[in-house]
C-alpha cells in the first residue's frame, strides 16, 4: 500500500481583500505559490477553503483539464487546484502561481500555468492526495 502524497497549503497572508496567499508544499518540498478568495465563511464560490484537512482526487474538469478536485468540503463542491491570476479567476479554489504580482491594481499571482504544470508533474500518477490547509502564523 502506497501513502497518499501529502499537499500542505500554508497561508502566509490571511484573508486581504486582494486574497488568501499561501505556499504549497508536496511532501515538504515547495512547489509554488496559492491563491484563494478571502475568508467570507465558507460560502460557496465567494470564500476560501476552511483550515483542515482533505482528500482530493485525480479529476478531468470539464473547465480546466487534468486536475485534482476536492471531494469533502462540505457544503462545497468542485474545488478544484486552476490556473489564474487574482481572485477573479476563481469561485473558491485554489489558483496556483510562481510569484506575486501586481494586475490592474489587485495583487495577485503569475506564471500560473507553469506552476500548475510543475504540480502536476510531481503528483505524477497518483489517483488521490491529502490536502492540509493551515495558517503559518
Amino acid at each position: 500500500m502506497s501513502l497518499r502524497p501529502l499537499v500542505e497549503i500554508i497561508r502566509l497572508q490571511s484573508y486581504v481583500p486582494d486574497g488568501t496567499f499561501g505556499v504549497i508544499r508536496i511532501n515538504g518540498e515547495f512547489t509554488c505559490l496559492s491563491l484563494e478568495p478571502p475568508w467570507r465563511n465558507n460560502q460557496i464560490n465567494v470564500s476560501c477553503i476552511p483550515e483542515g484537512q482533505y482528500l482530493a482526487e485525480r479529476f478531468d474538469s470539464p473547465k480546466f483539464g487534468e486536475t485534482f478536485r476536492f471531494i469533502d468540503v462540505s457544503p462545497r463542491s468542485d474545488i478544484e487546484f486552476h490556473i489564474g491570476n487574482t481572485i477573479k479567476d476563481t469561485h473558491g479554489c485554489p489558483l496556483l502561481g510562481s510569484y506575486i504580482a501586481t494586475f490592474d491594481g489587485h495583487k495577485g499571482i503569475a506564471c500560473s500555468k507553469r506552476a500548475f504544470e510543475l504540480f502536476m508533474v510531481i503528483l505524477g500518477t497518483v489517483d488521490e492526495i491529502l490536502v492540509d490547509v493551515k495558517r503559518m502564523f
